[in-house]
C-alpha cells in the first residue's frame, strides 16, 4: 500500500510566511504613516494659501486694505477675519497689507504641521502666491 502524499503546508512553512509579513509591516507601517501625516500637513497650508487668496481678492474688489498678521499660532487680518487650523500652528514673522489696487507689500508665512512645515510665499507688487515645503535643512 502507497500512502498519499500530504497537501497542505506546514507549521514552518506557515511561520515562515508570518515572520515575512511582519517584517513587511514593520518597514511600511512607519513610512505609510509620515507620508499620510505631509499629505494632511499639505492640504491644511493649502488652505492657509485660499484663506490669502480670498482676502487679496476682497481687498481689491471693497477697495479695501487688508493686514494680515499671526498671533498664538492663528492668521488674522485687519477686517476681524481669523484662520485657525487644528493641529497647526502659523507664523507670521512681519505683518504684510493687500492694498486696494491688487498690490502688495509682500510677505512670508510658516506654516507647521506635525513634523513638517511650509512656506507660502506672498510676492510683491502683483500678490502673487506660492507654496513649497521647507527643506529639512531650513528647519
Amino acid at each position: 500500500m502507497m500512502r498519499a502524499s500530504s497537501k497542505g503546508f506546514t507549521f514552518m512553512e506557515l511561520l515562515v510566511v508570518v515572520m515575512m509579513v511582519g517584517l513587511l509591516l514593520s518597514i511600511i507601517v512607519p513610512f505609510s504613516q509620515a507620508r499620510y501625516e505631509r499629505y494632511k500637513g499639505a492640504v491644511e497650508a493649502e488652505k492657509v494659501l485660499l484663506f490669502l487668496s480670498e482676502m487679496r481678492r476682497r481687498a481689491f474688489l471693497y477697495g479695501k486694505e487688508i493686514e494680515i498678521n499671526s498671533q498664538e499660532g492663528a492668521l488674522f487680518t485687519s477686517e476681524g477675519d481669523t484662520l485657525k487650523i487644528e493641529g497647526g500652528f502659523i507664523e507670521v514673522k512681519k505683518p504684510f497689507k493687500f492694498y486696494s489696487s491688487g498690490t502688495t507689500d509682500g510677505g512670508v508665512i510658516f506654516f507647521h504641521y506635525g513634523r513638517s512645515s511650509w512656506v507660502i510665499e506672498i510676492h510683491p507688487p502683483f500678490s502673487e502666491l506660492s507654496l513649497r515645503e521647507r527643506e529639512i535643512a531650513e528647519k
